[in-house]
C-alpha cells in the first residue's frame, strides 16, 4: 500500500459538491488499485446550517456544527482536515484556534495554483454570497502582486442563481445550465477588467470540462490535487 496518510473531509455544504471533490480526488490520484487511492474520511455534515444565511440574514452561525465536525475527524484521527466549500474559510480561522489538526485553506491552494498556471494580473472570483462580500481571495491574490476584481453586484446575482441550480442538482437541461454559464463569464469578461478567473464555488467544479472565455482554475479541482500530492507524501500543509 503506498498511501499512509488520513484525509479528513468535512463536507455537506453542499452534498453534490463534496460529491465532485470525491470525484476530483479520485481522477488526479495515481492508482492502479484500489488500495493506492487516499484514505477519506468524510463527514458529509448537511445539517450545518447555511453560510450565507448566517451572514445575510443573522440567522444561527455555521461555527458549531463544523467544529462538531472537524472534533470527530481529528478524534478518528486524520492527519489533516480540508473543507470543499469556500464560504467555509470565513469561519476557519476561529476554528483553529480549537483544532489542533491542521485544516488546509482552500482559498491558498487555489490561489496557488492560479499564479502557479498563468501570468495574471487582474483576478475575479466566481464564488457564493460569503465568498463575494467577505472577498476571501482578495488577501491571497494580492499578496501574489495582483489585484482583485470584485464583479458587478448584477452580474453576482447570476452567478448565485447558476449556484443554486447547482445545488439542486438541476441536471435535467444541461445544456441549458452550461449556456448560462458560458454566457455569464463571457459577459464578466466583457464587462470588467480581468486577465484570469477563479471558479471559487465548489459547485462550480460541474463546469471544470467547459471551455471559457478567461483562462481559470477551479477551487474544487486544486483542492484535490493537494489532497491526492499530500496522501503521497509530495506536498506538505502549507
Amino acid at each position: 500500500m503506498t498511501n499512509h496518510k488520513v484525509v479528513g473531509v468535512l463536507g455537506g455544504m453542499g452534498p453534490y459538491a463534496t460529491l465532485l471533490f470525491y470525484e476530483n480526488i479520485l481522477n488526479l490520484t495515481d492508482a492502479d488499485k484500489d488500495w493506492d487511492h487516499v484514505h477519506l474520511v468524510i463527514d458529509n455534515n448537511t445539517k450545518i446550517p447555511s453560510r450565507t444565511r448566517a451572514l445575510l440574514f443573522g440567522e444561527k452561525s455555521p461555527y458549531d456544527g463544523m467544529l462538531e465536525s472537524c472534533e470527530k475527524l481529528e478524534n478518528y484521527p486524520v492527519d489533516i482536515i480540508v473543507i470543499p466549500c469556500n464560504s467555509a474559510q470565513n469561519w476557519i480561522p476561529d476554528l483553529q484556534k480549537k483544532i489542533k489538526t491542521p485544516i488546509m485553506s482552500i482559498v491558498n491552494v487555489t490561489a496557488e495554483a492560479l499564479f502557479n498556471k498563468f501570468n495574471c494580473t487582474n483576478v475575479a472570483v466566481l464564488g457564493g454570497y460569503v465568498t463575494y462580500e467577505k472577498e476571501l481571495y482578495k488577501e491571497t491574490i494580492e499578496r501574489f502582486g495582483a489585484k482583485h476584481i470584485k464583479i458587478s453586484s448584477d452580474l453576482q446575482k447570476r452567478t448565485m442563481k447558476i449556484i443554486e441550480k447547482v445545488k439542486l442538482f438541476e441536471q435535467d437541461n444541461n445544456l441549458k445550465l452550461q449556456k448560462d454559464f458560458k454566457d455569464l463569464i463571457k459577459d464578466i469578461a466583457t464587462k470588467e477588467d480581468i486577465d484570469a478567473l477563479i471558479l471559487g464555488c465548489t459547485e462550480f467544479s460541474f463546469f471544470k470540462e467547459i471551455k471559457l472565455a478567461v483562462p481559470f482554475v477551479d477551487s474544487s479541482t486544486e483542492y484535490a490535487r493537494f489532497v491526492a500530492d499530500f496522501a503521497n507524501s509530495k506536498r506538505a500543509v502549507q
